[in-house]
């Protein structure tokens, strides 16, 4: 189920009635989504009471209930996977092996509560998103142990993002070639992020809270929340995080959207100044190595924020001031990739070719593709008339293109570069 279908059903009773009884959870979380869209048709208003009123006996509250009691036992199993190295304190390092291990403890439970919780589950589809996390997870832990071989490093890096893609096509059901499912799977991860945030910082006030009042009365709990819940908080954050996306569409689908608004503007003035700042003070990234870094991971960070703000922000009506700043920020990254390719470039050619260097280029250059493109969508959407529907399609058909990227830095560059 995705937005057309619900769009092009708006006016249709009888057809809108059999989408949610096909699947009334997906069918509330999309419907969230297209609302802004069609307010002004009656059947619209009518669906938005009806989903955000829950009524007895229509089933919602027996899929929730459903839904949460497989909810405590994979929060419970991703805290488990997180206690390894407590439970064999001597067989790795707490460091390291979250180090190999974090990104897929996080991923492989998400994934199997997705489809665990999925109501068109497919014992096939369990045992494919299994083997494929199974299979990162060995090699993962095969590779020497992170420390100065920059090429596994880059692999121990790079491997979120890979997971992150896997976990993408389990959301799909399996359907990754249906652009319409890239685009759900993208704004989603907005959601997701703001949600797991929020939960997150939460659970620290809250234990803050508990170490102060506990400590008072002789209580030390300092090293428990350190070492045990604080890494709970990070691998369930997550899976609270779908829980409500699912479950209470109508609050997760309206949070991301205004953080979006609020900070894309934010943080294009603060590249401006960012920007005129090195200008003026004559920062020089060809020469200052931690410079080019610190420059090469912000560009990463405001293309993230990019691509959650065009498949989240900028729909219905009154959104043309998001689209102008979503648009200037992607002329300020192309500005900032062309000055950190230029540098990379010098490097290369003045100290030689590292797995460090050339991960730099490769990632640029992949960066640089996308934001090309999404600026000329972005032109003809807000000059000519083109739907914002071409820009998201742009971003869903170029997700591949960083995933082929990712997989080289993580299968080839080990033993390209020897595993130095």
């Amino acid at each position: 189920m995705n937005k057309s279908d619900l769009i092009d059903h708006s006016d249709q009773p009888e057809e809108m009635e059999r989408l949610y009884r096909k699947n009334p959870m997906e069918f509330a979380a999309v419907f969230m989504q297209v609302y802004p869209e069609i307010p002004d048709r009656k059947l619209a208003e009518y669906w938005k009471i009806r989903l955000e009123y829950e009524q007895p006996g229509t089933g919602i509250k027996d899929l929730l209930k459903t839904d949460f009691l497989y909810l405590l036992p994979f929060c419970l199993f991703a805290c488990f996977l997180a206690e390894i190295p407590n439970i064999f304190p001597g067989s790795t390092e707490q460091s390291v092996f979250y180090f190999r291990n974090g990104a897929t403890i996080i991923f492989l439970s998400m994934a199997l509560y997705s489809v665990l919780t999925d109501h068109t589950f497919r014992s096939r589809n369990a045992i494919i998103s299994i083997g494929l996390f199974a299979l990162s997870a060995v090699y993962t832990n095969l590779l020497p142990a992170p420390g100065k071989n920059d090429s596994v490093n880059l692999a121990y890096i790079f491997l979120p993002v890979f997971l992150w893609f896997v976990y993408g096509f389990v959301y799909a059901q399996f359907q990754f070639k249906d652009l319409s499912k890239r685009i759900e799977y993208l704004r989603v991860n907005g959601d997701w992020v703001v949600l797991s945030t929020i939960i997150l910082i939460a659970g620290g006030i809250l234990a803050m809270l508990a170490t102060g009042l506990f400590g008072a009365i002789g209580i030390k709990l300092d090293t428990i929340i350190s070492k045990h819940i604080a890494v709970w908080g990070i691998v369930i954050a997550p899976l609270l995080s779908i829980f409500v996306t699912r479950n209470y569409p109508s609050v997760a689908t309206k949070i991301a959207p205004v953080i979006a608004r609020i900070f894309s503007p934010l943080i294009l003035a603060t590249l401006l100044i960012f920007l005129g700042y090195i200008v003026i003070q004559q920062k020089n990234p060809y020469s200052d190595r931690n410079f080019l870094l610190m420059f090469n991971f912000m560009l990463l960070i405001v293309v993230a924020v990019i691509l959650f703000s065009i498949s989240g922000s900028m729909h219905g009506t009154g959104q043309k001031f998001s689209r102008m700043v979503v648009s200037a920020l992607i002329i300020v990254s192309i500005i900032i990739d062309f000055i950190a390719l230029s540098a990379i470039i010098y490097r290369l050619g003045e100290y030689g070719f590292t797995p460090n260097r050339v991960a730099v280029l490769g990632t640029n250059i992949v960066i640089l593709g996308n934001l090309i493109l999404l600026t000329s969508d972005l032109y003809k959407a807000n000059f000519k008339g083109h739907s914002l529907l071409r820009v998201e399609l742009s971003v869903a058909r170029y997700l591949p293109v960083y995933v082929a990227w990712a997989v080289l830095v993580i299968f080839v560059f080990p033993f390209v570069f020897g595993f130095k």
